[in-house]
C-alpha cells in the first residue's frame, strides 16, 4: 500500500506511524523466499572454490577460440535462460509488458 492509495489524512498518518514504529517482537527480518535467493546467491558467489565451480569458471569465461560446438552450447543456455526467464516475468501478477498489449 503506498501513500498515494490512501483516502484520508487519517490513514497516511497511521501508515507513517507503523512505517516508523521500532517493534520487532513480532517482525520477520528475512521472509523464506529471501533466504533461499540468498542461499543461490551465496552458492554462486563461492561455487569457485570448488573444483567443479573451477571446471565452469573455465567453460564460461575461458573458452578455446573458435569452437563451434562451445559457441552452440552457450547459445543453446542463452536461449533456454531467456525464454525461462520471459515466462517467469509474464506469469507473475505484476506484467512489465501490460502496454504492450494496446
Amino acid at each position: 500500500m503506498g501513500v498515494f492509495r490512501l483516502e484520508t489524512f487519517t490513514d497516511s498518518c497511521v501508515y507513517l506511524k507503523r512505517l516508523f514504529a521500532m517493534k520487532f517482537g513480532t517482525l520477520q527480518l528475512i521472509e523464506f523466499d529471501s533466504k533461499v535467493y540468498l542461499v543461490i546467491a551465496l552458492l554462486f558467489s563461492f561455487i569457485t572454490v570448488l573444483s567443479i565451480g573451477k571446471r565452469f569458471e573455465n567453460f564460461f569465461y575461458l573458452p578455446p577460440s573458435n569452437n563451434k560446438k562451445h559457441n552452440g552450447w552457450l547459445l543453446t543456455i542463452s536461449i533456454v535462460l531467456f525464454l525461462i526467464s520471459t515466462s517467469a516475468i509474464t506469469s507473475v501478477g505484476f506484467n512489465p509488458f501490460i502496454y504492450f498489449r494496446f
